[in-house]
């Protein structure tokens, strides 16, 4: 899995989530930039597998999670890799569906691991 978020006690909380729900690899990015560098292979992330998810929080500085998910979704390599985007409250859920963003699912922050669980098997469907 890779993650995008900004705020380093968000990722820590997120981390301790996935380890708690057994996640097995969690690859960790500050911004989208990152995030679509890591996933285009590009400098510094020559070498960077391609993750099963991707997470992306919906607030970050120059592109935003909903940035970088459409972004992916118009990419060749990239169309098929499920995103979950990681949101402040229920509330702003239906404010990014209302909006289109291509999203395979929502989290809420901090990220629960049972929530996280149920994510990613719903996703394996």
């Amino acid at each position: 899995m890779l993650l995008a978020e900004d705020n380093a006690d968000d990722r820590l909380l997120a981390e301790l989530a996935f380890e708690d729900a057994g996640a097995t690899t969690l690859y960790l990015v500050e911004d989208g930039e990152q995030a679509l560098a890591f996933l285009r292979r590009e400098p510094p992330y020559h070498d960077a597998p391609r993750p099963d998810v991707l997470l992306l929080d919906v607030n970050m500085p120059g592109l935003t999670g909903p940035d970088v998910a459409r972004r992916i979704r118009e990419e060749q390599a990239l169309p098929d890799l499920p995103v979950l985007l990681l949101v402040s409250s229920l509330a702003d859920i239906e404010r990014w569906e209302s909006r289109g963003v291509p999203a395979d699912g929502y989290l809420v922050k901090p990220v629960d691991p049972d929530a996280l669980t149920s994510a990613l098997a719903g996703l394996r469907r």
